[in-house]
């Protein structure tokens, strides 16, 4: 009913948009966005908030965006100012009732960069853009990921570093010469190896996974600390169970460090079978049916990715105090070759 033509065209621009996604493919950039945000709502409303990640933005935003820009749909100014509504939204509140910005984490990021599946870089104009809106706008949330490698674009690595240069300290980079090689070892195939994003805090995933992030914490400091104060003998009952089949020898640095790394396996170990009972009762207590009809494995097979539908499983024991181990170990080192490792 309003008289504004302007707000006309606008309300009706979304009122179609709205008739059709997401339930329809988007046919255009303006729609791929629309569709994007309620499908993140959704998803946010089954998961309770469990740090969601719209993944890699700039490979799935940038066709819609350049089969608009062709067809004379859209503009650059028009696509950017409708992406940087989009995350300003995100930034503001997105799934979590506040508008506090600078001390809330909602745990959703952006992933942008890396290569293809086929292993060729990825770098467009989706890609400057949103650099672009995170440094012009000095954007808090979405958290940006950006994956690169030694043949990604020198242009691409400007553009990080510009964001860098204005203090906004929310990007992470991710190095995709470790990652993917990572990945592989881990079973997971060339193509989904490849594909990768970050999420939560900056986890990195791969499609059809059904991945528990930052599952459990664990002081690694503690490990060595424990190694070097116990021996087996006098080690406390409450963590033996912890370290059965761990090593406490400490005749050398050498000896040291390969016993803390042993500790450490075993610690590892004993938690993962403590946790092995509940992935039995998992899709019981708390199936995900809607984020597993965005799973392409689950879609095929019929199952939740809770119950066997994802192609991988797998669980984040986070490590903490890894700089503080690191520090401890080179004097440890240090102290052994000067013999002074019985005053520590």
């Amino acid at each position: 009913q309003t008289a504004d033509p302007a707000r006309r065209a606008e309300l009706t621009r979304m009122s179609d948009a709205l008739r059709r996604v997401p339930y329809e493919p988007a046919t255009n950039f303006y729609e791929a966005v629309q569709s994007l945000w309620l499908v993140h709502l959704v998803l946010q409303i089954e998961s309770n908030g469990h740090s969601l990640s719209y993944g890699r933005m700039d490979q799935y935003l940038n066709p819609y965006y350049e089969a608009d820009l062709a067809a004379g749909r859209t503009t650059e100014e028009e696509a950017y100012f409708l992406l940087q509504c989009f995350l300003h939204k995100t930034d503001m509140h997105c799934h979590f009732n506040t508008t506090d910005r600078t001390t809330y984490d909602n745990g959703v990021s952006v992933m942008v960069g890396g290569c293809d599946p086929d292993g060729a870089p990825v770098y467009n104009d989706m890609t400057r853009m949103i650099l672009r809106a995170y440094t012009e706008n000095r954007l808090i949330n979405p958290k940006l990921n950006a994956r690169a490698a030694a043949d990604s674009p020198r242009e691409y690595f400007a553009g990080l570093a510009a964001l860098m240069r204005t203090g906004n300290n929310n990007l992470v980079v991710e190095n995709d010469d470790w990652i993917i090689p990572m990945f592989l070892r881990m079973g997971l195939s060339p193509e989904d190896a490849r594909t990768y994003v970050g999420n939560g805090c900056q986890e990195v995933i791969c499609r059809n996974q059904l991945h528990s992030r930052a599952f459990a914490y664990f002081n690694m400091a503690q490990v060595l600390l424990d190694t070097c104060l116990y021996t087996e003998e006098t080690l406390p009952e409450e963590k033996r169970e912890f370290f059965r089949g761990g090593r406490f020898d400490k005749d050398s640095f050498e000896a040291l460090q390969s016993s803390f790394l042993a500790n450490l396996r075993a610690l590892i170990a004993a938690l993962a079978e403590q946790f092995r009972p509940y992935e039995a009762i998992h899709s019981s207590i708390c199936p995900e049916p809607m984020l597993s009809s965005f799973t392409a494995d689950c879609v095929a097979s019929g199952k939740d990715m809770t119950d066997g539908g994802a192609r991988y499983n797998h669980k984040t024991f986070s490590l903490v105090g890894f700089g503080t181990v690191c520090d401890s170990l080179l004097a440890l080192r240090r102290a052994y070759a000067q013999g002074t490792q019985q005053t520590l």
